[in-house]
């Protein structure tokens, strides 16, 4: 069966893909046709879609992996969020300044490190990815080109990165315009269409909003809440990851990743029912639709 993976975005609660991945390289599942993402989902998804081993990416973030190495500059204290790492006085030097609290030219070069500084035509398994067009506020699709620069660009998110430059674009997080483009697999790959969300909304939650970073991804998600999916926006099958890892935190990724291997193979038995062949796994895709269309978030 062909079917496309879509990656949501979700900050450090996408390290939990590295253990979904190897569940279904253990359960036998077949590689997608195409894989689409958003954000940290558009990072996980290229290095993936080269076709890289899942332990070597797996090795990557557990043991050459120090986040606050990757960041620039103006990050200069080692606490263990992204979060609290960056000091109010460089904080107000950048607002006044009209800056990013980072320049991500740091996080640019691990992303040409990962990607091997291939193109997007050299991929094993064909990606794409999103990111809003400030200029137009259209979102855009990533196709062609560099894959770190792409991916660069469907990660940076407003305040805490700058704005990606490619071609007549100016880039920022793909989560601006749609952090779950299923629309996108629809539109570009035949088959069913398997979608993968880190979080849900919730309407009780009382966070501490202390800083832009953390306030600006709450508003941000006030307003997809808000938002009526329509038919285009629905996946064939849904697999929520869904946690209470903070989006910042991206220490002890090895627990992370070991979460989205268990959360993945708490749901073994509905995911081999959407895989199964035939009129067995017909049925099975048929029965997903309605739940989805009653709890499906993005």
């Amino acid at each position: 069966m062909k079917w496309a993976l879509v990656l949501s975005g979700g900050g450090a609660k996408g390290l939990t893909y590295i253990g979904m991945l190897k569940a279904f390289e253990e359960l036998g599942i077949e590689k997608p046709s195409l894989v689409v993402g958003c954000s940290i989902g558009a990072i996980i998804g290229a290095i993936y879609a080269l076709g890289k081993p899942i332990s070597e990416l797996e090795t990557f973030f557990t043991h050459n992996y120090n986040p606050t190495y990757y960041l620039g500059s103006n990050v200069t204290t080692p606490f263990k969020t992204l979060n609290t790492i960056i000091n109010t006085t460089h904080v107000m030097t950048n607002i006044v300044n009209g800056k990013s609290l980072d320049d991500g030219k740091k996080l640019y070069a691990l992303f040409q490190k990962l990607t091997d500084n291939k193109q997007f035509s050299e991929t094993s398994i064909p990606f794409l990815c999103n990111a809003l067009d400030v200029y137009t506020g259209n979102e855009i699709v990533l196709s062609e080109g560099e894959l770190a620069k792409a991916i660069l660009a469907s990660s940076a998110y407003p305040i805490a990165f700058p704005p990606v430059s490619i071609g007549e674009h100016l880039l920022v997080d793909g989560g601006a315009s749609n952090n779950c483009p299923v629309w996108i697999a629809k539109k570009y790959r035949k088959g069913k269409v398997l979608s993968v969300t880190l979080s849900k909304f919730n309407k009780n939650e009382r966070g501490n909003y202390s800083n832009l970073i953390s306030l600006v991804m709450r508003i941000t998600a006030c307003v997809f809440n808000n938002i009526k999916l329509e038919k285009k926006d629905f996946p064939d099958f849904w697999l929520d990851l869904s946690s209470d890892i903070p989006t910042t935190d991206f220490y002890n990724p090895e627990k992370k990743i070991q979460l989205g291997y268990e959360l993945t193979m708490a749901k073994k038995d509905s995911l081999l029912k959407f895989f199964k062949p035939g009129f067995m796994g017909f049925l099975s895709r048929m029965q997903t639709k309605n739940y989805i269309k009653k709890n499906y978030t993005i």
